[in-house]
C-alpha cells in the first residue's frame, strides 16, 4: 500500500449546487431546501444566532490547555517570555498594526508551526458558509502543509487562526455578566465571525477540532471549536500571562491528532493499484484526490478499509452538528461501490448502525442494507461534548461514527417522470409483496408499508422524513435512509434539548409546537411529511408552464421560520387550488396532490372538514383517522400509480433559477439538521450492456 502524509487535507467540495423537545436552526438542514437568498451582509448575524448558547465559558486557561493540549515530559520548557515585545502589541492604537508584531512575539513559541498575517487575502473559492470567503487576521500552519506564498489564507490546509479587536465594544463575551453572549449587536457580530472562520476550517478539511484564539488590546482569549460548540477561556492578559505562549508552544509539540487533524483519512498517492481501481470505479476525473478510510464495526470488531474522494453532501457547513459528510466509496474488496457516512452521532441516540441491522433483520423493505458501522476510537477529540468542564453547560455531546451502506442511489429530485417520482415516495413508505390486488381494472403490486413495518413490527418512527432522506436507486425504486435520528416509539425518555425534523417538511402540526404547549410526535406527522416532501419535489422539478415567481412563492411557505409554520398552514387549507395554481403539465400529479391535500387540509380545519363536523361529528373523526395510518395514504398513491398512460408517460424533471429574495432565512427557530439533507449525487454512467454474439450459421 501507498500512502502520503496521513495530515493530507482534501479539496473543497464543489460538486454541491445548491414537540417534545425544543428545536433548533441549524443552516445545514434549512439551505438545502430553501428557496431564499440569503444577505450576505448579514452572514457573521446568521452564524451568531445558529452559534447562540453554543459557546462555553468562562473556562480557566489552565483548564483549558491541560484538557486540549496537556503537557508531557516530551515537551521541552517553555522559553522565557519576553513581555515587552507582547506589551509592544497591546500598545498599538490600529488593530492591523498589532498583527506584524504578534507574529513577531510569538515566534519563539512556534515550533512545526508558522504564523501568516492573512488579513488582505481571502479565502480561495467555493466559499463554505453562505457565501463568505474567510480572511483571519493571522493564520497559522503546520510546516508540512503550508499555503502558498503568495496566498496565506488557505482553509484546506490552516490549523487555525487569531482574531484582533482593538475596541471593547467588539468583546464578544462576558465573564462575569448574566450571559456570557451579551445580547449586543457588535459583540454578535464578532461571535459570528468566529464561527465562519471555525466553520470553514472545519468544512475544508478532515478535522474534530479548530483552535483559535481571539485577542482585544492586552486581553485574550483562547478557543477550541468542536461539533458540540466551541470552548472560550476567560479573558486574561497576554502581556503577562503565559497562557497564549503556552498554547502555541504545546501546540507545537503536539501530534497531529492533538491539533486536531482527522488522521484516519489517508490520502493515496496515484501510483497505487488501489487508487487507480477507485479513481475507474468512483468515474473521478482531473487530480481529484483519493482517501483510504478504515471502520471498525461497533459488532465484530472487524476493521474494513473503503476509498472515497470528495462528499456529495453539504451538511459539514454548519458550525455544530452532526455535520454529516456521505461519500461515494470504493469497496476494493468486493469490487462494488457503497456509500459511507462520516458524521458525529448524538449521545443519548440509537447508533444508526444498531438501528440498521435491527430493521434489516426484520426485515423492513425499500431501506438499504448495513455493511458496516462503528465509532471512530483512539484519537484525541473523537468524542466532544464531554470536556470536564462543560457538565454544568447544556450542550450535545458527539461520537465520532462512520457506517457503510450496501446502496447508494440518487437524489430524489433527479427523476426520469413524475410517475417514478410518485413511485419511489411509495416506495419509501412501502415494500411490494408478490401478492396482486385489482384497482380500477390493473393489477398492481399489494403493498406492505415499509414505514409502517419499522414502526409496528420495530417500534421504529423515522421522525424525519425529508428530501434528503429518500433515495432513488438505479433501478428506480425509492428508498428511505438516515434513521440516526429515528426512535422507539416505547422510549418515553428525554434524548435531547433539541427537537429532530427537518424544517421544511415537518408537520404543521409540529412547527405549531411550543415549550408551554407541546405534543407527541406520532406517526401521522411523518406521514404528513411524506406529503410536504412530494409537494416540494413537484413544485420544484415537475414540468409546470407556471413562472418563476410562482414556484418561488409556493416553496418559499416551506422556508417560513415563524412559530407554527402558518404560511403551510394557509396553502394546505386552500386545498387543490394552491396545487392546480402550480399549473402542472401532468393533469395525474394535479389530481393526485390535490386529492392529498383535501384530505389533509382537515388535520388544520379546513372548509370542507368544518362543514363535515358540523354534518357528523363521527365522519369529522373518521376523516381525522385516516390521517393517522398509513393505510389512506398508500391506497390513494396506488390508485394513481394503476394509471398505464401515466406510467409510459415521458415528463422529466425540469430545472428552475428561482427569483432571489432578501429574505433571512434564520430567527432563533431551533430545528435539527437532516444528515443526508441534499442527498444529490448524480447517478453514476451504467455500464455498457454487451449483447451475447449472434450466430450466422
Amino acid at each position: 500500500m501507498s500512502t502520503t502524509n496521513p495530515m493530507s487535507t482534501p479539496t473543497k467540495n464543489t460538486s454541491v449546487k445548491l414537540h417534545d423537545t425544543p428545536a433548533h436552526a441549524r443552516m445545514s438542514s434549512t439551505l438545502p431546501f430553501t428557496t431564499s437568498a440569503q444577505e450576505y451582509d448579514a452572514v457573521f448575524v446568521l452564524a451568531a444566532e445558529e452559534m447562540s448558547g453554543k459557546y462555553f465559558g468562562p473556562i480557566s486557561p489552565s483548564e483549558f490547555l491541560d484538557y486540549y493540549l496537556p503537557n508531557s515530559d516530551e515537551i521541552p520548557p517553555l522559553p522565557q517570555l519576553d513581555t515587552s515585545k507582547f506589551a509592544e502589541v497591546a500598545s498599538k492604537a490600529v488593530e492591523n498594526q498589532m498583527y506584524g508584531p504578534m507574529i513577531s512575539a510569538l515566534q519563539p513559541f512556534c515550533k512545526d508551526i508558522t504564523l501568516f498575517n492573512s488579513s488582505n487575502s481571502p479565502d480561495s473559492p467555493p466559499p463554505v458558509f453562505h457565501g463568505r470567503l474567510i480572511k483571519p487576521d493571522i493564520s497559522f500552519y503546520a510546516n508540512s502543509n503550508m499555503p502558498s506564498p503568495d496566498h496565506p489564507t488557505d482553509s484546506s490546509k490552516m490549523l487555525g487562526f487569531l482574531e484582533f479587536k482593538n475596541n471593547l465594544a467588539d468583546e464578544p463575551f462576558v465573564d462575569g455578566g448574566p450571559k456570557f453572549e451579551p445580547d449586543v449587536a457588535r459583540p454578535r457580530d464578532t461571535r459570528g465571525q468566529i464561527a465562519v472562520y471555525n466553520t470553514s476550517i472545519a468544512a475544508s478539511q478532515f478535522r474534530t477540532r479548530v483552535f483559535s484564539a481571539f485577542i482585544n488590546r492586552s486581553s485574550c482569549r483562547l478557543m477550541c471549536a468542536t461539533r458540540s460548540g466551541t470552548s472560550v477561556t476567560r479573558s486574561f492578559d497576554y502581556t503577562t500571562d503565559p497562557s497564549l505562549a503556552t498554547f502555541f508552544w504545546r501546540l507545537s509539540h503536539s501530534s497531529p491528532e492533538t491539533r486536531g487533524i482527522d488522521s484516519t483519512f489517508i490520502r493515496m498517492t496515484q501510483e497505487s493499484a488501489e487508487f487507480k481501481a477507485a479513481y475507474s470505479s468512483l468515474h473521478l476525473k482531473g487530480t481529484a484526490a483519493v482517501y483510504k478510510v478504515s471502520v471498525v464495526d461497533e459488532v465484530s470488531g472487524k476493521t474494513s478499509f473503503f476509498l472515497v474522494s470528495e462528499p456529495f453532501t453539504a451538511s459539514h457547513f454548519s458550525p455544530t452538528g452532526r455535520c454529516s459528510r456521505c461519500f461515494l466509496a470504493y469497496d476494493a474488496q468486493r469490487e462494488k461501490v457503497v456509500l459511507l457516512k462520516d458524521h458525529w452521532r448524538v449521545d443519548g441516540y440509537d447508533p444508526e448502525g444498531r438501528t440498521y441491522r435491527a430493521l434489516n433483520s426484520i426485515p423492513v423493505p425499500h431501506i438499504p442494507n448495513l455493511v458496516t458501522a462503528g465509532d471512530v476510537l483512539g484519537h484525541p477529540g473523537s468524542t466532544c461534548g464531554n470536556e470536564v468542564f462543560l457538565e454544568h453547560q447544556q450542550r450535545r455531546i458527539h461520537h465520532h461514527y462512520r457506517l457503510v451502506l450496501d446502496t447508494v442511489g440518487h437524489s430524489l429530485t433527479h427523476f426520469e417522470s413524475t410517475w417514478q417520482l410518485v413511485r419511489a415516495v411509495l416506495d419509501a413508505l412501502i415494500g411490494r409483496s408478490s401478492r396482486y390486488t385489482a384497482i380500477s381494472a390493473y393489477l398492481i403490486p399489494f403493498c406492505h408499508p415499509a414505514h409502517r413495518v419499522a414502526f409496528e413490527k420495530g417500534s421504529r418512527l423515522h421522525r424525519d422524513i425529508s428530501v434528503g432522506n429518500i433515495i432513488i436507486t438505479d433501478e428506480g425504486r425509492g428508498m428511505l435512509i438516515d434513521w440516526e435520528l429515528s426512535k422507539d416509539v416505547k422510549q418515553e425518555v428525554l434524548r435531547s434539548f433539541e427537537r429532530t425534523g427537518t424544517w421544511q417538511f415537518k408537520s404543521i402540526r409540529l412547527l405549531e409546537a411550543t415549550d408551554e404547549n407541546p405534543v407527541e410526535h406520532t406517526v401521522g406527522d411523518d406521514i404528513e411529511s411524506f406529503l410536504w416532501v412530494l409537494s416540494w419535489v413537484v413544485g420544484r422539478n415537475a414540468p409546470s408552464t407556471m413562472t418563476d415567481d410562482t414556484c418561488a412563492a409556493f416553496l418559499q411557505a416551506f422556508d417560513q421560520r415563524k412559530p407554527g409554520g402558518s404560511a403551510k398552514k394557509m396553502q394546505l387549507r386552500s386545498g387543490g387550488s394552491a396545487i392546480r395554481d402550480l399549473k402542472l403539465a401532468t393533469l395525474k400529479v394535479t389530481d393526485l396532490l390535490s386529492k392529498l391535500w383535501k384530505q389533509f387540509g382537515g388535520r388544520y380545519g379546513s372548509d370542507r372538514f368544518t362543514d363535515m363536523t358540523e354534518a357528523s361529528s363521527k365522519a369529522a373523526s373518521e376523516w381525522l383517522q385516516t390521517l393517522e395510518s398509513h393505510d389512506w395514504t398508500i391506497k390513494q398513491l396506488n390508485a394513481a400509480l394503476a394509471d398505464e398512460e401515466w406510467k409510459t408517460l415521458k415528463d422529466p424533471r425540469i430545472t428552475r433559477l428561482l427569483p432571489k429574495t432578501s429574505k433571512i432565512l434564520t430567527e432563533r427557530q431551533n430545528k435539527r439538521k437532516s444528515t443526508m439533507t441534499e442527498y444529490g449525487p448524480l447517478p453514476l454512467p451504467k455500464k455498457p450492456r454487451v449483447e451475447p454474439a449472434v450466430s450466422q450459421g
